[in-house]
């Protein structure tokens, strides 16, 4: 059994100050009681030890413990490193926001949904770099992802396979995980790289690809100077326009075995992504259930010591 959030047991310390502060209340109580000459009731060891069991019951709920399967695994999904497209296209706007702060609004969907999972942030553009390794550290990643733009790729254009390459041998480690999983999230175009040929190495790493297209693949837009400068960026004099290339996409999915396609939705992360078997589905399903059972034994302990309480000041 592992723990999500092993921090949360510290809260258990505080445990034993509860019971003084029960059983010094209880004292007050009972001394007034017997002043009045009223009967006693239930003994108060009774309604300590279920309001004990109920707190202690939610605060090992928050560490969210992982159960294991019959192989002695963590039931979490394993390393996902995300591959983001920072190409000058991605500035590009098809509705509200560019389809980079698309891209990044996923991500941070699919982190939000985690357990107990490592998470890394490769960029690419004409080359690759690895912006946050492998890390449980959410917080450093979201920071990361927060800056990821046109200048955390040192060269221009869009070379796929280059990425992909570069991401299956440099992003995961060799520590025991379940999965490898490895999410490239762009609007397709390639300058030669040679992305289904890369897509079809990563079966070789241990590598599962999952592929999202950003972007209206039937309505090109104008190619901004950044994503903050929303003039049009003019090429030879000429303003460019762009369109989601799903079917390059498409093809570099076909490469890989079991990998998934799905194209997000203006301004939030298709369901079609989010339900995806090959990242979701399998993301903290052993510790909801385990937290789930203990937060119905927490609120059943609760609703008895409420039923004492009542029974003892009656």
């Amino acid at each position: 059994m592992t723990l999500v959030h092993p921090w949360a047991l510290v809260l258990l310390l505080a445990l034993p100050a509860c019971v003084w502060l029960l059983d010094w209340a209880d004292k007050q109580r009972w001394e007034a009681r017997r002043r009045f000459a009223l009967r006693p009731g239930v003994p108060s060891r009774t309604n300590a030890a279920l309001l004990l069991t109920a707190m202690a019951l939610t605060i090992v709920a928050i560490a969210q413990p992982m159960g294991r399967d019959q192989t002695g695994a963590s039931k979490s999904a394993g390393d996902i490193v995300f591959l983001l497209d920072v190409s000058r296209s991605m500035a590009t706007r098809d509705g509200v926001e560019s389809r980079l702060a698309q891209a990044r609004a996923a991500i941070a969907e699919i982190m939000r949904r985690a357990a107990d999972q490592r998470f890394a942030l490769v960029v690419f553009a004409g080359n690759a770099s690895i912006e946050c390794p492998l890390t449980n550290d959410y917080a450093f990643l979201r920071d990361q992802l927060k800056l990821a733009s046109r200048e955390s790729a040192t060269l221009g254009g869009t070379r796929i396979g280059d990425a992909l390459r570069f991401a299956a041998q440099s992003a995961f480690d060799d520590a025991s995980r379940n999965t490898r999983e490895l999410v490239l999230i762009g609007d397709g175009g390639d300058d030669g790289s040679s992305p289904v040929s890369a897509a079809e190495e990563l079966d070789q790493h241990g590598v599962r690809l999952v592929v999202i297209g950003v972007g209206e693949p039937s309505n090109p837009g104008y190619v901004p100077v950044s994503e903050t400068d929303q003039a049009p960026y003019l090429y030879r004099g000429k303003p460019i326009r762009t369109a989601l290339d799903s079917t390059t996409l498409k093809k570099i999915c076909a490469g890989s075995p079991g990998c998934r396609y799905a194209r997000l939705g203006e301004g939030a992360v298709d369901q079609t992504v989010l339900e995806s078997k090959s990242i979701v589905s399998r993301m903290g399903t052993g510790a909801a259930s385990m937290a789930g059972s203990l937060l119905a034994l927490s609120a059943a302990g609760l609703l008895a010591w409420d039923c004492v309480t009542r029974r003892r000041t009656t």
